[in-house]
């Protein structure tokens, strides 16, 4: 990880007291104990690099002292240290190369407005945010003596970190901003104040640690409704308008809550009417208000708590099928997180896409030997995805791209050897991944090997037309759909027949696939196939982020930066051994379990009857990719958002699916041919009569049992003739 500029504030209390209080009055300790004010009353330790006022019962070091004998905060106590000269400059904050700057694609000439500084806690330069007009920001950080345009992976923080510490301790309020700019109107109306860089929904889990124990105000954005690419309007699943600012808001407080002492959101709409659409808390104190009012209005607000519908980690989606699914922010937890965060500006592709093919990969790349043990299961990092693109220009090839780019840097041998294309072979797939071949020659009365077999057992499988394995697998007597849940088991694979006798051992197979939206929904139509197949794959809805008439310009050094990070990780990873859980994680996964574990009904129930398992695999990569060898919370919180974005695209998907074909043809004939009803006679007619009449009142009793449609019953001297018609509900 790149560091911060790193300063020895120890060394500068003896510099520091000579300009900030003079000469001592008195010296103790051989001259090392420093005392000022008639009685001696403020004492200084140069040794100690502290000191403390007996009078006010206050100390700290360096710059607690500048700070209150100059009447400064954290930031101003470091901007006179670098003015005495105490302190050496930072590169020039006005790069003449960013004096003026176009964002690729676009006719449009930025130039530098504002520039913010991003410290570490002792005030090390970290990186800074660059302002534009017309609007538009930027992030750079010190380097080569000058400025390197990118992150890297340079530790991300909350802006003005340096100034928290004194306020958390007083008990005073921290107000979270959506934006730099807002921040320092707060400042400048004598109130702390701080927000995370890249502004709405870029709210990371470690920003939370920085302000434990704090009281906070979030005061998001009033943001209008979200829309889609097409212009339509966006909804939560609970039918909520997807407002981004206010979203931000409360992602922001359920972070914070159970670590701040204290959180409250505080919806500027709610108390000035007039209050215009994208209003921030900047145009508030613009339009005339005042400190009194916005404490007035804080000290009113109540504590945050977590809705009914979010009192679980996991939600039921079952209901919100129309819905496109949101991820939340947690799932960009630690390395995988930077890695997305870095591409995603750079790409089209979907971060989700991003994010679940670089978890697949590592988790390709680490190998076997990790694990986590339930009972007498182990779980290795081997997953299964399918990214499921609502077109064909979902961007699904472009992600796969950026990420293979990183991995290339982290394991060279691995990318130019163990990824591998096609998945219609039950024999090519075992064939990858064989054991050695033994025969024995009776005549030397010795084994002699007539294949050494796969020397590495790991295989990614990318498979960019998943509808195809669909199809075999779907097929009677294929052995894929068999030899994928073993491979997924981390079992023994086989075929026996006359011409072949491959076998695998300990193989570590993992697999992404690519598919539209409609021809999954049309592939997988029965339980069965869901239940033996498809539950050990993730299915992710992805779509084209934005668009880069140009691209992007990700950089050489941020892949090779991206790289040689997972390359660390990456080796201490594959000889971890077993991994386990945290007391705080285990309070957590006892808390949602019982959800996880909970049955859905139909084909959605089928698809994600796997959701303990896979859940804790993506935990295991998570802990492996922060070099820990147990699941914390953030691991399992990290975990816990990829699988209820997963979850919540297999609702979009088959939500409103039974998973028997001949009750879902009925069920949609009903409902969109013949509305007025339809009696046994004519579903019979829909088949064609190639459907028994057991089997079609099978799939009718089945309708019946869950309120899919109703029958009503005419008499006509003789048996009655029912007539079917779609239930009311949706």
């Amino acid at each position: 990880m790149i560091l911060a500029e790193r300063i020895d504030f120890a060394a500068l209390m003896e510099s520091v007291a000579l300009r900030l209080l003079g000469e001592p009055v008195e010296k103790r300790r051989g001259g090392n104990e420093w005392r000022y004010r008639n009685r001696g009353s403020l004492k200084v330790d140069i040794d100690k690099s502290a000191w403390h006022d007996f009078e006010e019962n206050v100390g700290g070091g360096v710059i607690e002292l500048v700070m209150k004998e100059n009447d400064r905060d954290r930031g101003g106590a470091i901007a006179w240290l670098r003015c005495e000269g105490l302190l050496a400059e930072l590169p020039s904050r006005r790069d003449p190369k960013a004096a003026e700057w176009k964002r690729p694609g676009s006719a449009a000439v930025r130039k530098i407005v504002d520039i913010y500084d991003y410290t570490d806690e002792q005030g090390g330069m970290l990186f800074q945010v660059v302002r534009y007009e017309p609007k538009d920001f930027r992030q750079r950080r010190p380097g080569n003596g000058g400025w390197e345009w990118s992150l890297g992976d340079v530790r991300r923080v909350l802006y003005r970190l340096p100034d928290f510490t004194l306020p958390i301790q007083r008990g005073e309020t921290i107000y979270i901003a959506e934006g730099e700019k807002d921040v320092h109107t707060l400042l400048m109306n004598s109130m702390h104040a701080t927000c995370n860089p890249g502004g709405a929904g870029k709210w990371r889990t470690e920003y939370s640690e920085m302000l434990r124990g704090a009281d906070v105000v979030i005061v998001p954005h009033n943001d209008p409704q979200a829309k889609n690419e097409a212009g339509e309007l966006l909804f939560h699943p609970d039918g909520r308008p997807r407002l981004p600012g206010q979203d931000h808001g409360q992602d922001v407080a359920r972070s914070l809550h159970g670590i701040a002492k204290r959180v409250r959101v505080l919806d500027l709409a709610a108390h000035w009417p007039e209050c215009p659409l994208k209003g921030d808390i900047s145009d508030w104190f613009a339009d005339g208000h005042t400190v009194d009012e916005l404490t007035t209005i804080a000290a009113g607000l109540p504590d945050w708590r977590p809705s009914e519908s979010a009192q679980t980690l996991v939600a039921n989606v079952a209901s919100v099928a129309s819905e496109w699914p949101l991820i939340n922010p947690a799932a960009f937890h630690g390395l995988a997180g930077e890695v997305v965060h870095t591409i995603e500006p750079h790409s089209e592709a979907d971060p989700v896409a991003i994010l679940l093919q670089i978890l697949v990969v590592v988790g390709s790349v680490i190998g076997r030997l990790p694990y986590y043990q339930i009972e007498s299961d182990r779980h290795h990092t081997n997953t299964f995805a399918v990214l499921v693109g609502a077109s064909a220009k979902a961007r699904k090839g472009t992600s796969m791209g950026r990420v293979r780019a990183v991995t290339k840097v982290a394991d060279e041998s691995w990318h130019a050897d163990r990824i591998k294309g096609g998945l219609s072979s039950g024999e090519g797939l075992i064939a990858e991944v064989r054991d050695e071949v033994r025969t024995w020659d009776a005549k030397e009365q010795q084994h002699h090997i007539t294949d050494p077999g796969a020397a590495d057992k790991r295989l990614l499988i990318v498979e960019p037309e998943f509808a195809a394995v669909l199809g075999v697998a779907d097929r009677p007597g294929n052995i894929i759909s068999a030899l994928v849940r073993r491979a997924w088991d981390g079992d023994k694979l086989a075929t026996l027949t006359k011409n072949s006798s491959l076998t695998a051992t300990e193989a570590h197979v993992s697999i992404i696939g690519h598919i539209t939206e409609d021809e999954l929904r049309s592939r997988i139509t029965r339980t069965d196939l869901a239940n033996g197949f498809a539950n050990r794959f993730l299915f992710a809805l992805i779509r084209r982020s934005k668009e880069l008439p140009f691209g992007g310009d990700l950089t050489d050094s941020e892949i090779l930066h991206l790289g040689e990070r997972l390359k660390s990780a990456i080796e201490w990873a594959k000889i971890a051994g077993r991994v386990t859980m945290t007391d705080a994680a285990k309070v957590t996964w006892t808390t949602v379990y019982g959800a996880l574990s909970a049955s859905q009904p139909g084909l959605l129930g089928a698809v994600t009857a796997r959701a303990e398992a896979q859940t804790i695999r993506l935990a295991l990569i998570y802990a492996l990719l922060d070099g820990t060898p147990e699941i914390d919370e953030p691991h399992l919180r990290a975990a816990l958002a990829v699988w209820e974005y997963c979850e919540a695209s297999a609702a979009h998907i088959f939500g409103n699916t039974l998973g028997d074909p001949v009750a879902d043809d009925i069920e949609q004939a009903l409902k969109r041919l013949f509305p007025e009803g339809m009696t046994r006679t004519a579903i019979r007619d829909l088949f064609g009569r190639h459907r028994t009449t057991d089997r079609i009142g099978a799939a009718l009793a089945l309708l019946l049992a869950k309120n899919r449609a109703r029958v009503e019953a005419a008499a006509t001297g003789g048996r009655p003739v029912e007539t079917w018609f779609a239930s009311s509900r949706g």
